[in-house]
């Protein structure tokens, strides 16, 4: 699974819109962020690491469960 496959599953299954899990997360995080996650991945540059821990402390993940593993 990719890491924005894993994202979307996630979310939905917290029954959280894009919208309301950005709201949740706070600063950072937009509808558009997490909609450009769930559809390319992560970026490539910037402080998507933070981002993508805070990710993984609110859905209380593993690091790897939340990317995904290569297929």
């Amino acid at each position: 699974m990719t890491f924005g496959a894993s994202l979307r599953a996630l979310r939905l299954r917290y029954g959280l819109s894009q919208r309301a899990l950005a709201e949740q997360l706070g600063a950072g995080f937009s509808r558009a962020s997490i909609a450009r996650w769930e559809h390319v991945g992560p970026p490539q540059h910037g402080p998507w690491l933070e981002r993508a821990l805070r990710l993984c402390e609110f859905f209380e993940v593993t690091f790897d469960e939340l990317i995904g593993s290569p297929s």
